[in-house]
């Protein structure tokens, strides 16, 4: 939503944080001011509000503005119905099943929010092209990126998914040449063992995307591009669930593009697939 992307836009001004904590904490103020009154509000300019507006991907404040009163009434909802801490000692099975879908919506209205359009772009069209896909992710995420392998095997790609880079792998993948892109999962940006992978897949000269809890981290300087995911601080902010529900629907972003390029051919095979069980029902 809006009110993550400001947050977590980089390299802002100290008047333009100025703007973004008035936002914060006056939400429903906002919605009834123009540009210049949100300046003064916020003891800035509307030079400054236009600035933001731009970082955050819009022409101007009326653009915003309108995308902002467009969410305003969900993240209301959101606020209301999910707290920080979604689960209390006191907590019922009722509870949770009508909390989890929104702690989910909430992981992914994050993650969506955050995708920027032309690098999501950039790095599908480096999909299409490649004839490997090497994922990497340790702990939790490395069964996150077994599961990313299997549907990207599921619609027609090699890939694989791996706890740390062999050196002589990656070797032979820069001598063969052959074209690769390496996915590396690391909600914190910080793990050491992913680090590693990165540094000996840039010698390799293979492209990288990373995937990240905030692209000031470590692994985002060695990847050539990154994606930012939903992180939480701890355990009873279902920190977890949030960033593998994250990860997860970016990979399946990538697989549906792959899986409309592979298209015709997918259904082909999906048809001769059902003709082959109803011929085995009929054998039965």
């Amino acid at each position: 939503m809006l009110v993550d992307k400001i947050k977590n836009l980089d390299n802002l001004t100290q008047q333009e944080t100025y703007v973004v904590q008035y936002i914060l904490e006056n939400p429903q103020d906002v919605l009834k001011m123009n540009c210049n009154q949100l300046a003064k509000a916020s003891h800035t300019s509307a030079s400054t509000i236009i600035r933001l507006s731009q970082k955050a991907g819009y022409k101007g404040y009326s653009e915003l503005k309108i995308q902002y009163a467009s969410e305003y009434s969900h993240m209301q909802q959101m606020e209301e119905e999910l707290k920080p801490i979604p689960y209390e000692k006191e907590s019922t099975i009722d509870d949770i099943i009508q909390t989890m879908p929104l702690i989910y919506t909430k992981a992914i209205d994050f993650t969506r929010t955050m995708l920027e359009r032309n690098k999501i772009i950039q790095i599908i069209n480096r999909l299409k092209q490649s004839e490997r896909i090497e994922i990497y992710g340790d702990g939790v995420n490395y069964e996150l990126a077994k599961i990313a392998a299997y549907k990207f095997e599921e619609v027609g790609v090699s890939a694989y998914a791996y706890t740390s880079a062999n050196w002589t792998h990656v070797k032979l993948l820069e001598k063969n040449k052959t074209n690769t892109i390496a996915i590396l999962i690391s909600h914190t940006g910080k793990n050491p063992g992913i680090i590693d992978s990165a540094k000996r897949l840039k010698d390799a000269h293979i492209f990288m995307v990373g995937i990240v809890g905030t692209k000031k981290s470590s692994l985002s300087r060695w990847c050539d591009t990154s994606l930012q995911i939903m992180t939480t601080r701890n355990t009873l902010e279902f920190s977890n669930v949030m960033f593998t529900m994250s990860t997860q629907y970016i990979f399946d972003i990538m697989v549906a593009s792959l899986m409309i390029q592979h298209y015709d051919h997918l259904k082909s095979i999906t048809e001769e697939l059902r003709e082959a069980r109803e011929q085995w029902g009929k054998e039965e």
